[in-house]
């Protein structure tokens, strides 16, 4: 079974989080949106959390706690260096024990909320890069390492997160595509801004 090793980040810098404040102190809740629109995530449903329920867009609104994740640098956990981080894991708000993932590293697959894995992880890292990309590691390659030298290559090795339809809309699911698949749809979203590391920050990602 593969995990990921906590320690794959740590020689990587991202120019995003520059000078920007650590997240990762377990308190510090943020949406995950679009950043090109005005969507972000939400656990689908009302009540408490259950494990199986899904991802989907929502209009963004950080009053809605099913909207609000702890996003872990997974290399280091709470209070450790996520101001860069490139490996990291998502818990909701709602019931930190729990994580967001896949059910398998095939396209399609809906984000949906999970128990955390004792023995293989690679369902529940996300890598994430400078553009707002977030990719599921799918082979024995770092995803998204190199994506400035070589855009195919790099993103054959990922499973990139996206809405499902052709058009995003309040309601999709939030599931994870081959490069391929996500850049047949011209207004598929492709880039996300984690809002917890710097709400009001309009840079190009």
């Amino acid at each position: 079974m593969k995990t990921v090793s906590p320690t794959s980040c740590s020689a990587f810098f991202l120019l995003l989080f520059i000078n920007r404040t650590p997240f990762c102190d377990c308190t510090n809740y943020g949406l995950i949106d679009s950043y090109d629109q005005d969507l972000c995530w939400r656990v689908d449903g009302t009540g408490s959390l259950q494990v199986g329920d899904k991802i989907v867009l929502a209009e963004c609104d950080n009053g809605d706690d099913r909207q609000l994740f702890q996003i872990n640098d997974y290399g280091y956990g709470c209070g450790g260096r996520c101001d860069d981080a490139i490996v990291v894991e998502f818990r909701p708000k709602l019931n930190t024990s729990l994580v967001i993932g896949v059910n398998a590293l095939v396209t399609r697959k809906r984000l949906r909320v999970q128990n955390p894995s004792s023995d293989d992880n690679s369902t529940q890292v996300f890598y994430y890069d400078e553009h707002g990309k977030l990719g599921i590691d799918i082979t024995d390659e770092f995803c998204m390492q190199e994506f400035h030298e070589d855009e195919v290559e790099v993103f054959g090795h990922c499973l990139l997160v996206t809405n499902q339809g052709n058009y995003a809309e309040v309601g999709d699911l939030v599931h994870i595509r081959t490069f391929e698949e996500v850049f047949s749809k011209p207004n598929s979203i492709l880039n996300w801004l984690r809002s917890v590391i710097a709400p009001d920050d309009d840079d190009d990602y």
